[in-house]
């Protein structure tokens, strides 16, 4: 069924999905999500009919977003991606593989703004996502297809193919201990592996029997399922404590991370195991279902086996600190100049953080030679997500706000860093900046020019983000209530909703046929406004970015709307030199207001609705009362009038003309 779903091209996304939560879903963690989708990326037929390529992304938890987008950017082809945020690395993908026929996995999908950081594809891609929360893909339109734990004779057969037995061959205990592996795929997995070699049937039911499950309980209150933790538990136990102690040293990578076996060379080095004992241990976990090995030969475990191993490790600190000192032998001129294995240079930070070192964290980042050694490695993204691990330190993040402000030059030429430092950096006074520019400039191997004075935008300046994703010039914008999203409409006839945070596009607003020239957000967010240059209004669904309505009346182009506190009623300005009222409701034009002998460039509404100003080309702003259609004030410029507005207490009306001014003007009530 998927399978075809996947190859129909008309078809939308697929989810697989793994918990009890939304329509039709069922299943959990362990149930063999990830397990059906790499052998759907394996299938012959999909990749024949997916010819530019099959590509996989494994998010988890807390994955590092912007560091994925750089990887996939790479695996596209594209070794200098150019750009600094996720926002930014979303619209490069989209445009990497709007016309690319492409199968895409995101794997293990927890939050819905992950999943948007990768809905990048074109009409000829297909996306499929695993994840436990269905409800994380209905706003992208997903086929569900839910997976179930195994029936009894679905799991002998499971039982039968990891033993090597035939399914009429299985003993007595087969069904029994199926039952206390709760059917779930992994754990029988798990069991088949250890009864391949011994075949000791009663022995693993005993141990699965007299599993703690008190103890895994209290370890895993939230997990609903512990029957999968009982078997990992008698996997373990049942190790070498050799190999069991080296399993266990798999705590100290993070979830979901993909481990090149040089790394696993490099770590247990210092026991005194060399690359055919790491190449043994590694085979036999495999073997035993407790490792498992990709399509590169890199190394990972499901994420609840993490889970477990994490809670076993009485001294994480002191582990990480180990992989810190194995990786010191490797580099003897520093940390800059240990060799690139796959994962050191994306890593290294976090180790640092776990350990516990944070001195030497500080030291690393305001080091030149390992900034040059990270913009080599993973690129601009890759040394910005460095500095996330101290957000508390503010020198740190001055510079990394400076990395930022320049990483559209850094993600191309990594070789202008210490000009761009001394761009930003050379008037500050601490001695962290000082030692760094003097380190950058020791190494300068031709000419340079050296600037007497900071030159480029300083990195505490009052802008905090550029939100980019339009082909056309932004002509409106709009803020939500609670300051948590924006609105943009752009000469590109679109309408853009961003996360305020962090600069993503959440969702794009298609329909009218003219630039949008002005928005407007309700005041609880669940709707916007637009006007365009195709004469028309339009009323949308914010959530799920359809348009409800579109209202029709004008004569020439919409360049102005205003939305009423409580929704009802919306107020649009136009190039036919005319106001309009609506009710928002029915689409209905209430009135219209008629006085001005140019364009209408901007409206504005009273907090009680009562009233209404319009800004025009005549060099005037205008009070209305709304109630009366009437005229009550006209306030006087020499320039057009571009935006006004008024206070909430309706005494004073702001305006700004196209001169360049702000005027102030008092609303005076005549006495009666």
């Amino acid at each position: 069924m998927l399978k075809t779903t996947i190859l129909g091209s008309s078809q939308p996304p697929v989810a697989v999905t793994g918990t009890r939560r939304g329509l039709s879903i069922q299943g959990m963690g362990g149930i063999g999500k990830s397990v059906l989708a790499a052998a759907l990326a394996r299938d012959s037929a999909v990749r024949q009919a997916f010819a530019d390529g099959v590509y996989w992304v494994s998010l988890g938890q807390e994955p590092n977003v912007l560091s994925l987008q750089t990887e996939l950017a790479r695996e596209l082809g594209d070794k200098t991606p150019d750009f600094s945020d996720v926002s930014g690395g979303k619209k490069f993908l989209t445009e990497l593989l709007a016309p690319q026929r492409c199968f895409v996995v995101l794997d293990d999908i927890w939050d819905e703004q992950h999943l948007r950081a990768f809905d990048v594809l074109g009409d000829q891609g297909q996306m499929l996502v695993t994840t436990r929360d269905s409800s994380l893909v209905t706003g992208i339109g997903a086929v569900e297809h839910s997976l179930n734990l195994l029936s009894p004779d679905q799991a002998r057969v499971l039982l039968a193919r990891w033993t090597g037995c035939g399914v009429t061959e299985l003993p007595t205990e087969a069904d029994k201990i199926a039952r206390e592996c709760g059917y779930l795929p992994l754990a029988l997995a798990m069991a088949g592996a250890m009864l391949k070699k011994s075949r000791r049937w009663e022995s693993v039911l005993q141990r699965l029997q007299r599993a703690d499950l008190d103890k895994i309980r209290q370890q895993f209150p939230d997990y609903d399922y512990p029957d999968l933790l009982k078997m990992l538990q008698v996997s373990v136990d049942a190790l070498e404590p050799e190999l069991q102690e080296r399993y266990l040293d798999f705590a100290v990578f993070p979830e979901d991370a993909r481990i090149p076996e040089a790394v696993l060379q490099t770590l247990w080095a210092p026991v005194g195991l060399d690359e055919l004992d790491v190449v043994d241990i590694l085979d036999d976990l495999v073997a035993k279902s407790l490792l498992r090995r990709d399509d590169q030969e890199n190394l990972f475990l499901h994420d609840l086996q993490y889970d477990y191993i994490g809670k076993q490790v009485k001294d994480l600190p002191g582990l990480h600190q180990r992989w810190l000192d194995a990786y010191k032998e490797k580099c003897g001129q520093g940390w800059a100049s240990c060799p690139q294995d796959g994962y050191f240079f994306g890593q290294l930070t976090r180790h640092l953080k776990e350990a516990g070192q944070v001195d030497q964290l500080r030291s690393l980042l305001f080091d030149y030679d390992w900034l040059r050694a990270q913009l080599t490695a993973n690129g601009i993204n890759g040394l910005l997500a460095d500095y996330d691990w101290l957000t508390d330190d503010k020198l740190l993040q001055l510079l990394q706000s400076t990395l930022r402000l320049s990483a559209h030059v850094l993600a191309t030429k990594p070789q202008q860093l210490n000009q761009r430092l001394w761009g930003h950096l050379r008037d500050r006074e601490q001695p962290e900046f000082s030692t760094l520019l003097t380190e950058g400039a020791a190494q300068q191997p031709s000419l340079w020019l050296q600037p007497q004075q900071a030159n480029l935008t300083a990195p505490d300046g009052a802008l905090l983000r550029t939100f980019e994703g339009h082909s056309g010039e932004v002509m409106s914008v709009a803020l939500s209530e609670d300051g948590r999203h924006a609105l943009s409409g752009s000469y590109d006839k679109t309408m853009k909703l961003w996360d305020v945070t962090t600069g993503e596009a959440l969702r794009t607003f298609e329909g009218h046929s003219g630039g949008v020239r002005s928005v407007a957000l309700s005041e609880d967010g669940r709707h916007a406004l637009s006007g365009s240059e195709d004469k028309t209004m339009k009323l949308w669904d914010v959530t799920t970015g359809e348009a409800l309505r579109t209202f029709e009346g004008h004569s020439g182009w919409v360049r102005s709307v205003a939305l009423s506190e409580d929704g009802r009623h919306a107020l649009s300005g136009s190039s036919d030199n005319t106001m309009k009222l609506w009710d928002v409701t029915t689409g209905e034009a209430l009135r219209t207001f008629e006085g001005h002998s140019g364009w209408v460039g901007s409206v504005a509404l009273s907090e009680d609705g009562r009233h209404a100003l319009s800004g025009s080309s005549d060099n005037t702003i205008k009070l209305w009362d709304l109630t009366t259609d009437n005229c009550l004030a006209t306030f006087c410029g020499d320039h057009s009038f571009y935006a006004c507005d008024l206070s909430a207490d309706g005494v004073t009306i702001v305006a700004g003309d196209q001169a360049g001014t702000v005027h102030f003007f008092s609303v005076i009530t005549p006495e009666p």
